[in-house]
Protein backbone atom coordinates (compact mmCIF):
# COMPACT_ATOMS: atom_id res chain seq x y z
CA UNK A 1 0.00 0.00 0.00
CA UNK A 2 2.83 2.36 0.97
CA UNK A 3 4.67 1.52 -2.29
CA UNK A 4 1.55 2.19 -4.32
CA UNK A 5 1.12 5.58 -2.67
CA UNK A 6 4.77 6.43 -3.27
CA UNK A 7 4.43 5.36 -6.89
CA UNK A 8 1.34 7.57 -7.31
CA UNK A 9 3.11 10.50 -5.69
CA UNK A 10 6.08 10.00 -8.01
CA UNK A 11 3.85 9.81 -11.06
CA UNK A 12 2.07 12.97 -9.96
CA UNK A 13 5.37 14.82 -9.58
CA UNK A 14 6.52 13.68 -13.02
CA UNK A 15 3.25 14.87 -14.58
CA UNK A 16 3.46 18.17 -12.73
CA UNK A 17 7.00 18.66 -14.01
CA UNK A 18 5.90 17.97 -17.57
CA UNK A 19 3.05 20.45 -17.21
CA UNK A 20 5.43 23.13 -15.88
CA UNK A 21 7.84 22.49 -18.74
CA UNK A 22 5.00 22.81 -21.25
CA UNK A 23 3.77 26.03 -19.65
CA UNK A 24 7.29 27.46 -19.73
CA UNK A 25 7.59 26.52 -23.38
CA UNK A 26 4.25 28.21 -24.10
CA UNK A 27 5.37 31.33 -22.25
CA UNK A 28 8.53 31.53 -24.29
CA UNK A 29 6.58 30.98 -27.48
CA UNK A 30 4.10 33.67 -26.50
CA UNK A 31 6.92 36.13 -25.77
CA UNK A 32 8.69 35.40 -29.01
CA UNK A 33 5.53 35.62 -31.05
CA UNK A 34 4.20 38.60 -29.08
CA UNK A 35 7.03 41.01 -29.78
CA UNK A 36 6.07 41.70 -33.37
CA UNK A 37 4.16 40.22 -36.21
CA UNK A 38 3.30 40.68 -39.86
CA UNK A 39 -0.29 41.66 -40.61
CA UNK A 40 -2.88 43.53 -38.66
CA UNK A 41 -4.60 46.92 -38.87
CA UNK A 42 -3.29 50.39 -38.02
CA UNK A 43 -5.91 53.03 -37.15
CA UNK A 44 -5.22 56.77 -37.20
CA UNK A 45 -7.32 59.88 -36.64
CA UNK A 46 -7.06 62.64 -39.27
CA UNK A 47 -8.43 66.16 -38.96
CA UNK A 48 -10.12 67.73 -41.97
CA UNK A 49 -12.13 66.81 -45.01
CA UNK A 50 -11.18 64.36 -47.74
CA UNK A 51 -12.94 65.21 -51.01
CA UNK A 52 -10.22 64.85 -53.65
CA UNK A 53 -7.15 62.60 -53.52
CA UNK A 54 -5.52 63.90 -56.71
CA UNK A 55 -1.94 64.57 -55.51
CA UNK A 56 -1.29 67.24 -58.14
CA UNK A 57 -3.56 69.66 -56.32
CA UNK A 58 -0.59 70.42 -54.08
CA UNK A 59 -1.27 73.13 -51.49
CA UNK A 60 -5.00 73.03 -52.34
CA UNK A 61 -5.23 69.66 -50.63
CA UNK A 62 -6.22 69.46 -46.99
CA UNK A 63 -3.59 67.94 -44.73
CA UNK A 64 -5.70 64.77 -44.49
CA UNK A 65 -5.88 64.52 -48.29
CA UNK A 66 -2.12 65.04 -48.58
CA UNK A 67 -1.44 62.32 -46.01
CA UNK A 68 -3.53 59.77 -47.90
CA UNK A 69 -2.18 60.77 -51.32
CA UNK A 70 1.37 60.26 -50.10
CA UNK A 71 0.57 56.61 -49.33
CA UNK A 72 -1.03 55.99 -52.72
CA UNK A 73 1.34 57.73 -55.17
CA UNK A 74 5.03 57.92 -55.99
CA UNK A 75 7.37 60.03 -58.06
CA UNK A 76 10.41 59.13 -60.11
CA UNK A 77 12.52 60.05 -57.08
CA UNK A 78 12.01 60.32 -53.35
CA UNK A 79 13.89 62.06 -50.57
CA UNK A 80 15.53 60.19 -47.71
CA UNK A 81 15.50 61.58 -44.18
CA UNK A 82 19.06 62.82 -44.73
CA UNK A 83 17.87 65.00 -47.63
CA UNK A 84 19.54 62.78 -50.22
CA UNK A 85 17.49 62.09 -53.36
CA UNK A 86 17.20 58.42 -54.29
CA UNK A 87 15.34 56.49 -57.03
CA UNK A 88 11.69 55.58 -56.57
CA UNK A 89 9.78 54.83 -59.78
CA UNK A 90 13.08 55.43 -61.56
CA UNK A 91 15.80 52.81 -61.22
CA UNK A 92 18.69 55.15 -62.00
CA UNK A 93 19.58 58.26 -64.00
CA UNK A 94 22.33 60.00 -65.88
CA UNK A 95 23.05 63.74 -66.04
CA UNK A 96 24.79 65.39 -68.97
CA UNK A 97 28.06 67.26 -68.48
CA UNK A 98 26.29 70.62 -68.85
CA UNK A 99 23.62 69.64 -66.29
CA UNK A 100 20.83 70.30 -68.78
CA UNK A 101 19.78 66.76 -69.71
CA UNK A 102 18.50 64.13 -67.24
CA UNK A 103 17.93 60.62 -68.59
CA UNK A 104 15.86 58.45 -66.27
CA UNK A 105 15.69 54.65 -66.54
CA UNK A 106 12.40 53.40 -65.09
CA UNK A 107 11.80 50.34 -62.94
CA UNK A 108 10.40 47.31 -64.78
CA UNK A 109 8.65 45.73 -61.78
CA UNK A 110 6.11 48.50 -61.08
CA UNK A 111 2.38 47.93 -61.54
CA UNK A 112 -0.49 50.30 -61.03
CA UNK A 113 -2.98 49.22 -58.40
CA UNK A 114 -5.19 47.82 -61.18
CA UNK A 115 -2.24 45.60 -62.29
CA UNK A 116 -1.46 47.65 -65.44
CA UNK A 117 2.33 47.96 -66.04
CA UNK A 118 3.89 51.36 -65.34
CA UNK A 119 5.81 52.88 -68.26
CA UNK A 120 7.27 56.04 -69.78
CA UNK A 121 3.82 56.86 -71.17
CA UNK A 122 2.62 57.61 -67.65
CA UNK A 123 5.50 60.00 -67.02
CA UNK A 124 5.06 61.82 -70.34
CA UNK A 125 1.32 62.16 -69.92
CA UNK A 126 1.60 63.44 -66.33
CA UNK A 127 4.12 66.16 -67.18
CA UNK A 128 2.25 67.15 -70.33
CA UNK A 129 -0.97 67.36 -68.32
CA UNK A 130 0.69 69.64 -65.77
CA UNK A 131 1.89 71.93 -68.59
CA UNK A 132 -1.45 71.96 -70.42
CA UNK A 133 -4.00 74.81 -70.32
CA UNK A 134 -6.55 72.35 -68.92
CA UNK A 135 -4.49 71.65 -65.80
CA UNK A 136 -6.42 72.75 -62.72
CA UNK A 137 -3.94 71.67 -60.06
CA UNK A 138 -1.23 73.52 -58.13
CA UNK A 139 -0.21 76.68 -60.13
CA UNK A 140 3.33 76.55 -58.73
CA UNK A 141 3.66 73.04 -60.13
CA UNK A 142 2.65 74.25 -63.57
CA UNK A 143 5.18 77.08 -63.38
CA UNK A 144 7.99 74.72 -62.36
CA UNK A 145 7.47 72.43 -65.36
CA UNK A 146 6.47 74.94 -68.03
CA UNK A 147 9.83 75.21 -69.82
CA UNK A 148 11.06 71.65 -69.34
CA UNK A 149 10.81 69.29 -72.31
CA UNK A 150 10.17 65.61 -71.66
CA UNK A 151 10.60 62.79 -74.18
CA UNK A 152 10.14 59.03 -74.06
CA UNK A 153 13.18 57.30 -75.60
CA UNK A 154 11.56 53.89 -75.11
CA UNK A 155 8.95 52.39 -72.74
CA UNK A 156 11.44 52.37 -69.86
CA UNK A 157 13.49 55.53 -70.52
CA UNK A 158 12.54 59.19 -70.21
CA UNK A 159 14.65 62.24 -71.02
CA UNK A 160 14.21 65.72 -69.52
CA UNK A 161 15.75 68.79 -71.18
CA UNK A 162 16.15 71.85 -68.97
CA UNK A 163 16.53 75.41 -70.34
CA UNK A 164 19.10 76.26 -67.63
CA UNK A 165 20.98 74.20 -65.10
CA UNK A 166 18.94 73.66 -61.94
CA UNK A 167 20.56 71.70 -59.11
CA UNK A 168 17.31 70.88 -57.24
CA UNK A 169 15.80 69.21 -60.33
CA UNK A 170 16.10 65.71 -58.85
CA UNK A 171 13.91 66.96 -55.99
CA UNK A 172 11.42 68.26 -58.53
CA UNK A 173 11.13 64.71 -59.90
CA UNK A 174 9.34 63.67 -56.70
CA UNK A 175 6.16 64.96 -58.37
CA UNK A 176 3.55 62.16 -58.21
CA UNK A 177 2.97 60.28 -61.47
CA UNK A 178 -0.62 59.56 -62.55
CA UNK A 179 -1.95 56.63 -64.66
CA UNK A 180 -2.20 57.66 -68.31
CA UNK A 181 -4.28 54.61 -69.25
CA UNK A 182 -7.08 55.75 -66.94
CA UNK A 183 -6.95 59.53 -67.31
CA UNK A 184 -5.73 60.40 -70.81
CA UNK A 185 -9.24 60.36 -72.29
CA UNK A 186 -11.22 60.64 -69.08
CA UNK A 187 -14.44 62.63 -69.02
CA UNK A 188 -15.06 65.10 -66.16
CA UNK A 189 -17.25 62.51 -64.45
CA UNK A 190 -14.55 59.86 -64.78
CA UNK A 191 -11.98 62.30 -63.38
CA UNK A 192 -14.25 62.99 -60.43
CA UNK A 193 -14.72 59.27 -59.76
CA UNK A 194 -10.97 58.68 -59.96
CA UNK A 195 -10.29 61.59 -57.58
CA UNK A 196 -12.50 59.82 -55.03
CA UNK A 197 -10.96 56.37 -55.49
CA UNK A 198 -7.60 56.87 -57.19
CA UNK A 199 -5.25 54.28 -58.61
CA UNK A 200 -1.57 54.78 -57.86
CA UNK A 201 1.63 52.76 -57.49
CA UNK A 202 2.31 53.22 -53.76
CA UNK A 203 2.80 50.55 -51.12
CA UNK A 204 -0.86 50.91 -50.17
CA UNK A 205 -3.90 51.01 -52.45
CA UNK A 206 -7.33 52.51 -51.99
CA UNK A 207 -9.72 50.04 -50.41
CA UNK A 208 -13.05 51.66 -49.61
CA UNK A 209 -14.73 54.59 -47.95
CA UNK A 210 -17.62 54.35 -45.54
CA UNK A 211 -18.59 57.82 -44.37
CA UNK A 212 -15.69 59.18 -42.36
CA UNK A 213 -13.76 55.89 -42.48
CA UNK A 214 -11.22 55.43 -45.28
CA UNK A 215 -9.49 52.10 -45.70
CA UNK A 216 -6.19 51.49 -47.51
CA UNK A 217 -4.92 47.98 -48.22
CA UNK A 218 -1.35 46.73 -48.54
CA UNK A 219 -0.24 46.54 -52.17
CA UNK A 220 0.59 42.85 -52.53
CA UNK A 221 2.37 43.48 -55.85
CA UNK A 222 4.62 46.19 -54.47
CA UNK A 223 8.21 45.89 -55.71
CA UNK A 224 8.21 42.11 -56.21
CA UNK A 225 11.88 42.17 -57.20
CA UNK A 226 12.95 43.73 -53.91
CA UNK A 227 12.94 41.39 -50.88
CA UNK A 228 10.88 42.50 -47.87
CA UNK A 229 9.42 45.49 -49.68
CA UNK A 230 5.78 44.69 -48.95
CA UNK A 231 4.42 46.47 -45.84
CA UNK A 232 4.12 44.50 -42.60
CA UNK A 233 0.66 45.94 -41.98
CA UNK A 234 -2.23 44.56 -44.02
CA UNK A 235 -4.62 47.48 -43.68
CA UNK A 236 -4.69 51.14 -42.68
CA UNK A 237 -7.87 52.71 -41.35
CA UNK A 238 -8.16 56.49 -41.22
CA UNK A 239 -11.02 58.11 -39.36
CA UNK A 240 -11.84 61.71 -40.19
CA UNK A 241 -12.74 64.29 -37.55
CA UNK A 242 -13.73 67.93 -37.83
CA UNK A 243 -11.54 69.17 -34.98
CA UNK A 244 -8.31 68.31 -33.23
CA UNK A 245 -10.23 67.91 -29.98
CA UNK A 246 -12.58 65.32 -31.52
CA UNK A 247 -9.64 63.40 -33.00
CA UNK A 248 -7.85 63.36 -29.67
CA UNK A 249 -11.00 62.17 -27.90
CA UNK A 250 -11.14 59.25 -30.35
CA UNK A 251 -7.59 58.37 -29.33
CA UNK A 252 -8.49 58.57 -25.66
CA UNK A 253 -11.46 56.24 -26.24
CA UNK A 254 -9.27 53.73 -28.11
CA UNK A 255 -11.15 54.21 -31.38
CA UNK A 256 -7.81 54.79 -33.11
CA UNK A 257 -4.19 53.82 -32.46
CA UNK A 258 -2.55 57.16 -33.19
CA UNK A 259 -3.03 60.86 -33.80
CA UNK A 260 -0.44 63.32 -35.17
CA UNK A 261 -0.49 67.09 -34.79
CA UNK A 262 1.76 70.18 -34.80
CA UNK A 263 2.67 70.31 -31.11
CA UNK A 264 4.54 73.61 -31.50
CA UNK A 265 1.70 75.65 -32.90
CA UNK A 266 -1.25 73.84 -31.34
CA UNK A 267 0.04 73.18 -27.84
CA UNK A 268 0.68 69.88 -26.13
CA UNK A 269 -2.33 67.58 -25.72
CA UNK A 270 -2.73 65.34 -22.65
CA UNK A 271 -1.25 61.90 -23.19
CA UNK A 272 -3.71 59.05 -22.58
CA UNK A 273 -2.61 56.44 -20.06
CA UNK A 274 -0.57 53.70 -21.69
CA UNK A 275 0.22 55.77 -24.79
CA UNK A 276 3.57 57.28 -25.73
CA UNK A 277 4.73 60.44 -27.47
CA UNK A 278 7.06 60.46 -30.47
CA UNK A 279 8.19 63.61 -32.23
CA UNK A 280 10.05 64.77 -35.32
CA UNK A 281 11.14 68.19 -36.61
CA UNK A 282 9.24 69.63 -39.56
CA UNK A 283 10.91 71.25 -42.57
CA UNK A 284 9.39 74.56 -41.46
CA UNK A 285 10.65 77.56 -39.58
CA UNK A 286 9.18 80.55 -37.82
CA UNK A 287 10.90 83.90 -38.25
CA UNK A 288 10.65 87.52 -37.24
CA UNK A 289 10.86 89.25 -40.62
CA UNK A 290 12.21 92.79 -40.69
CA UNK A 291 10.89 95.05 -43.46
CA UNK A 292 14.04 96.65 -44.87
CA UNK A 293 11.92 99.01 -46.99
CA UNK A 294 10.87 100.99 -43.93
CA UNK A 295 13.30 103.38 -42.20
CA UNK A 296 14.96 103.09 -39.76
CA UNK A 297 14.94 99.33 -40.44
CA UNK A 298 17.11 100.00 -43.46
CA UNK A 299 19.86 100.81 -40.93
CA UNK A 300 21.94 97.67 -40.35
CA UNK A 301 22.73 98.72 -36.77
CA UNK A 302 19.03 98.86 -35.86
CA UNK A 303 18.39 95.43 -37.39
CA UNK A 304 21.35 93.90 -35.60
CA UNK A 305 20.20 95.46 -32.32
CA UNK A 306 16.79 93.82 -32.81
CA UNK A 307 18.52 90.50 -33.48
CA UNK A 308 20.54 90.84 -30.29
CA UNK A 309 17.49 91.86 -28.24
CA UNK A 310 15.28 88.97 -29.34
CA UNK A 311 16.23 85.78 -27.52
CA UNK A 312 14.85 82.69 -29.32
CA UNK A 313 16.16 80.36 -26.61
CA UNK A 314 13.86 81.96 -24.05
CA UNK A 315 10.95 81.74 -26.49
CA UNK A 316 11.56 78.02 -26.93
CA UNK A 317 12.12 77.12 -23.29
CA UNK A 318 9.70 79.44 -21.50
CA UNK A 319 6.90 80.17 -23.97
CA UNK A 320 6.85 76.94 -26.00
CA UNK A 321 8.01 74.67 -23.16
CA UNK A 322 10.67 73.10 -25.40
CA UNK A 323 8.15 72.19 -28.10
CA UNK A 324 10.48 73.51 -30.85
CA UNK A 325 14.11 73.44 -31.93
CA UNK A 326 16.58 76.36 -32.26
CA UNK A 327 17.84 77.71 -35.58
CA UNK A 328 20.84 79.78 -36.59
CA UNK A 329 20.33 80.31 -40.30
CA UNK A 330 17.67 80.11 -43.04
CA UNK A 331 18.96 76.65 -43.97
CA UNK A 332 17.58 73.94 -41.72
CA UNK A 333 20.03 72.30 -39.30
CA UNK A 334 19.32 68.84 -40.75
CA UNK A 335 20.57 69.90 -44.20
CA UNK A 336 23.90 68.82 -45.58
CA UNK A 337 24.42 72.49 -46.53
CA UNK A 338 24.07 74.03 -43.07
CA UNK A 339 27.19 76.00 -42.18
CA UNK A 340 29.23 74.91 -39.21
CA UNK A 341 30.17 77.32 -36.46
CA UNK A 342 27.32 79.80 -36.88
CA UNK A 343 26.42 81.27 -33.50
CA UNK A 344 23.86 83.93 -34.31
CA UNK A 345 23.32 87.06 -32.24
CA UNK A 346 23.88 86.34 -28.54
CA UNK A 347 24.08 89.27 -26.14
CA UNK A 348 25.36 89.48 -22.58
CA UNK A 349 23.21 89.95 -19.50
CA UNK A 350 23.47 93.75 -19.73
CA UNK A 351 22.56 93.64 -23.43
CA UNK A 352 25.58 95.81 -24.12
CA UNK A 353 25.76 94.85 -27.79
CA UNK A 354 22.15 95.79 -28.58
CA UNK A 355 22.34 98.97 -26.55
CA UNK A 356 25.69 99.90 -28.06
CA UNK A 357 24.42 99.53 -31.63
CA UNK A 358 21.37 101.70 -30.93
CA UNK A 359 23.56 104.30 -29.30
CA UNK A 360 25.82 104.34 -32.36
CA UNK A 361 22.81 104.76 -34.62
CA UNK A 362 21.81 107.90 -32.69
CA UNK A 363 18.84 106.44 -30.82
CA UNK A 364 19.16 107.64 -27.23
CA UNK A 365 17.01 106.76 -24.24
CA UNK A 366 14.55 109.34 -22.94
CA UNK A 367 13.50 109.82 -19.32
CA UNK A 368 11.19 106.81 -19.51
CA UNK A 369 13.81 104.54 -21.08
CA UNK A 370 12.44 104.58 -24.63
CA UNK A 371 14.75 105.45 -27.50
CA UNK A 372 14.36 108.59 -29.58
CA UNK A 373 16.24 110.43 -32.33
CA UNK A 374 15.45 114.05 -33.07
CA UNK A 375 12.28 113.65 -31.05
CA UNK A 376 11.09 110.59 -33.01
CA UNK A 377 10.19 107.53 -30.93
CA UNK A 378 11.80 104.26 -32.04
CA UNK A 379 8.56 102.35 -32.40
CA UNK A 380 7.49 99.53 -34.70
CA UNK A 381 4.29 97.69 -35.51
CA UNK A 382 4.72 94.01 -34.65
CA UNK A 383 2.33 91.82 -36.66
CA UNK A 384 1.48 88.23 -35.82
CA UNK A 385 -1.26 85.67 -36.28
CA UNK A 386 -3.71 85.75 -33.39
CA UNK A 387 -3.40 82.07 -32.46
CA UNK A 388 -2.62 81.45 -28.77
CA UNK A 389 0.94 80.23 -29.38
CA UNK A 390 1.90 83.00 -31.82
CA UNK A 391 0.27 85.66 -29.63
CA UNK A 392 2.33 84.49 -26.66
CA UNK A 393 5.50 84.60 -28.78
CA UNK A 394 4.65 88.11 -29.98
CA UNK A 395 4.07 89.37 -26.45
CA UNK A 396 7.40 87.98 -25.27
CA UNK A 397 9.24 89.55 -28.24
CA UNK A 398 7.55 92.86 -27.47
CA UNK A 399 8.88 92.62 -23.91
CA UNK A 400 12.37 91.71 -25.11
CA UNK A 401 12.51 94.70 -27.45
CA UNK A 402 11.37 96.96 -24.62
CA UNK A 403 14.39 96.00 -22.50
CA UNK A 404 16.67 97.83 -24.99
CA UNK A 405 14.30 100.77 -25.37
CA UNK A 406 12.45 99.74 -28.55
CA UNK A 407 8.72 100.39 -28.39
CA UNK A 408 6.34 98.21 -30.36
CA UNK A 409 2.62 97.94 -31.03
CA UNK A 410 1.12 94.48 -31.33
CA UNK A 411 -1.17 93.81 -34.27
CA UNK A 412 -2.70 90.35 -33.92
CA UNK A 413 -4.54 89.38 -37.09
CA UNK A 414 -6.30 86.24 -38.34
CA UNK A 415 -3.93 83.82 -40.06
CA UNK A 416 -5.91 84.25 -43.28
CA UNK A 417 -5.04 87.98 -43.30
CA UNK A 418 -1.37 87.60 -42.44
CA UNK A 419 -0.38 86.56 -45.96
CA UNK A 420 -1.88 89.75 -47.41
CA UNK A 421 0.00 91.85 -44.85
CA UNK A 422 3.26 90.18 -45.84
CA UNK A 423 2.64 90.33 -49.60
CA UNK A 424 1.65 94.00 -49.49
CA UNK A 425 4.62 94.84 -47.21
CA UNK A 426 2.34 96.69 -44.79
CA UNK A 427 4.34 95.81 -41.69
CA UNK A 428 7.47 96.76 -39.80
CA UNK A 429 8.14 93.49 -38.01
CA UNK A 430 6.17 90.30 -38.69
CA UNK A 431 6.17 86.87 -37.04
CA UNK A 432 5.30 84.19 -39.57
CA UNK A 433 6.30 80.74 -40.73
CA UNK A 434 7.60 79.02 -43.83
CA UNK A 435 6.24 75.52 -44.36
CA UNK A 436 7.34 72.52 -46.43
CA UNK A 437 10.70 74.05 -47.28
CA UNK A 438 11.82 70.79 -48.84
CA UNK A 439 15.03 68.85 -48.60
CA UNK A 440 17.12 70.93 -50.99
CA UNK A 441 18.83 73.97 -49.41
CA UNK A 442 17.89 76.22 -52.35
CA UNK A 443 16.36 79.38 -50.78
CA UNK A 444 16.47 81.51 -53.93
CA UNK A 445 12.74 82.27 -53.80
CA UNK A 446 12.98 83.55 -50.23
CA UNK A 447 16.07 85.77 -50.38
CA UNK A 448 17.02 86.67 -53.98
CA UNK A 449 16.37 90.30 -54.88
CA UNK A 450 14.26 89.28 -57.89
CA UNK A 451 11.72 87.96 -55.39
CA UNK A 452 11.13 91.18 -53.41
CA UNK A 453 7.62 91.40 -54.82
CA UNK A 454 6.99 87.73 -54.10
CA UNK A 455 8.23 85.64 -51.17
CA UNK A 456 11.19 87.85 -50.21
CA UNK A 457 9.01 89.67 -47.68
CA UNK A 458 11.97 91.34 -45.98
CA UNK A 459 12.88 93.15 -49.20
CA UNK A 460 16.50 92.00 -49.00
CA UNK A 461 18.50 93.19 -52.01
CA UNK A 462 22.18 92.32 -51.95
CA UNK A 463 24.31 91.59 -55.07
CA UNK A 464 26.64 89.22 -53.22
CA UNK A 465 23.76 87.14 -51.88
CA UNK A 466 22.12 87.13 -55.31
CA UNK A 467 25.31 85.79 -56.90
CA UNK A 468 25.74 83.06 -54.29
CA UNK A 469 22.14 81.87 -54.62
CA UNK A 470 22.30 81.75 -58.42
CA UNK A 471 25.58 79.87 -58.52
CA UNK A 472 24.45 77.41 -55.84
CA UNK A 473 21.42 76.34 -57.86
CA UNK A 474 23.35 75.97 -61.12
CA UNK A 475 26.02 73.46 -60.06
CA UNK A 476 25.29 69.84 -59.17
CA UNK A 477 28.50 69.43 -57.15
CA UNK A 478 27.37 69.04 -53.56
CA UNK A 479 30.72 70.17 -52.20
CA UNK A 480 30.67 73.34 -54.29
CA UNK A 481 27.09 74.02 -53.26
CA UNK A 482 28.01 73.48 -49.61
CA UNK A 483 30.76 76.10 -49.88
CA UNK A 484 28.47 78.58 -51.62
CA UNK A 485 25.69 78.13 -49.08
CA UNK A 486 28.13 78.48 -46.20
CA UNK A 487 29.17 81.84 -47.61
CA UNK A 488 25.53 82.80 -48.15
CA UNK A 489 24.61 81.97 -44.56
CA UNK A 490 27.46 84.04 -43.14
CA UNK A 491 26.52 86.99 -45.35
CA UNK A 492 22.82 86.65 -44.55
CA UNK A 493 23.53 86.56 -40.83
CA UNK A 494 25.65 89.70 -41.07
CA UNK A 495 22.88 91.60 -42.90
CA UNK A 496 20.22 90.56 -40.32
CA UNK A 497 17.14 90.72 -42.57
CA UNK A 498 15.20 88.49 -40.16
CA UNK A 499 15.53 86.76 -36.81
CA UNK A 500 15.34 82.97 -36.95
CA UNK A 501 13.04 81.98 -34.08
CA UNK A 502 12.46 78.22 -34.07
CA UNK A 503 11.78 75.02 -35.99
CA UNK A 504 8.37 73.43 -35.22
CA UNK A 505 7.83 69.81 -34.20
CA UNK A 506 5.21 67.25 -35.10
CA UNK A 507 4.04 64.98 -32.31
CA UNK A 508 2.34 61.63 -32.72
CA UNK A 509 0.60 60.07 -29.76
CA UNK A 510 0.54 56.34 -30.35
CA UNK A 511 -0.85 53.33 -28.52
CA UNK A 512 1.18 50.42 -27.16
CA UNK A 513 0.06 47.99 -29.88
CA UNK A 514 1.87 49.70 -32.76
CA UNK A 515 5.56 50.35 -33.38
CA UNK A 516 6.22 53.37 -35.61
CA UNK A 517 9.69 53.98 -37.00
CA UNK A 518 11.24 57.30 -38.00
CA UNK A 519 9.83 59.35 -35.12
CA UNK A 520 11.56 59.41 -31.73
CA UNK A 521 10.71 59.90 -28.05
CA UNK A 522 10.96 63.43 -26.65
CA UNK A 523 14.55 64.75 -26.39
CA UNK A 524 15.87 62.12 -28.79
CA UNK A 525 16.99 62.88 -32.33
CA UNK A 526 14.42 62.07 -35.01
CA UNK A 527 14.27 62.22 -38.78
CA UNK A 528 13.19 65.55 -40.25
CA UNK A 529 9.80 65.54 -41.98
CA UNK A 530 9.88 67.53 -45.21
CA UNK A 531 6.08 67.18 -45.31
CA UNK A 532 3.67 66.10 -42.59
CA UNK A 533 3.04 62.92 -44.58
CA UNK A 534 6.72 62.00 -44.29
CA UNK A 535 5.86 60.48 -40.94
CA UNK A 536 4.80 57.54 -43.15
CA UNK A 537 8.25 57.43 -44.75
CA UNK A 538 9.01 54.08 -43.13
CA UNK A 539 5.49 52.73 -42.81
CA UNK A 540 6.47 49.53 -44.62
CA UNK A 541 8.51 48.75 -41.50
CA UNK A 542 5.79 49.59 -38.97
CA UNK A 543 4.33 46.60 -37.20
CA UNK A 544 1.82 45.58 -34.56
CA UNK A 545 3.15 44.50 -31.19
CA UNK A 546 1.07 41.40 -30.49
CA UNK A 547 0.33 39.83 -27.12
CA UNK A 548 -1.59 36.88 -28.52
CA UNK A 549 -0.52 33.39 -27.51
CA UNK A 550 1.33 31.40 -30.15
CA UNK A 551 1.38 27.62 -29.77
CA UNK A 552 4.78 25.96 -30.00
CA UNK A 553 5.74 24.99 -33.52
CA UNK A 554 6.52 21.30 -33.10
CA UNK A 555 6.95 20.82 -36.88
CA UNK A 556 9.50 23.62 -37.16
CA UNK A 557 7.31 25.59 -39.52
CA UNK A 558 8.48 29.17 -40.08
CA UNK A 559 7.22 31.73 -37.56
CA UNK A 560 6.05 35.22 -38.50
CA UNK A 561 8.78 37.39 -39.94
CA UNK A 562 10.61 39.82 -37.72
CA UNK A 563 9.95 43.51 -38.40
CA UNK A 564 11.85 44.77 -41.39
Amino acid sequence: MVRRIRWQIGATLVCASLVLLLLAHLALATTAGGEAGVGGVYREALVGEVNDLNPLRGSAQTRAEADLSALLFEGLTRVEATGVVVPDLAENWQVSSNNLVYTMTLRTDVRWHDATPFSANDVIWTIDWIKSPQFNGDPSLKLAWQNIAVTALNPQTVRFNLPVAFAPFLNQLTVPILPAHLLRNATPDQWQAWNQQPVGTGSFRFGKRDGNLIELLANTDYRPNIPNSRPNLERLEFRLYATMEAAHEALRRDLVDAFAYDVTEQGELPLPIGYRQVRAPLADYVVLTINLRRPPLDDLRVRQAIDYAVDPTTLITEVLQNRALPLNSPILPSSWAVAEGLTGYIDDAEQSRANGLLDQAGWQRDAEGWRRKAGQLLRFDLVSANSPERSAIAERIQAQLATVGISSSLQLVPSSNLQDTLSQHTFDLAIHGWSNLGSDPDVYELWHSSQVNAANFAGLEDPAIDDLLVRARQTTSQETRRELYAEFQAKWLALAPSVMLYQPLLEQQVGPSIEVLGLAPINQQAEVLYRHSDRFRRIANWYLVSTRQVLPNFRNEPQNERPR
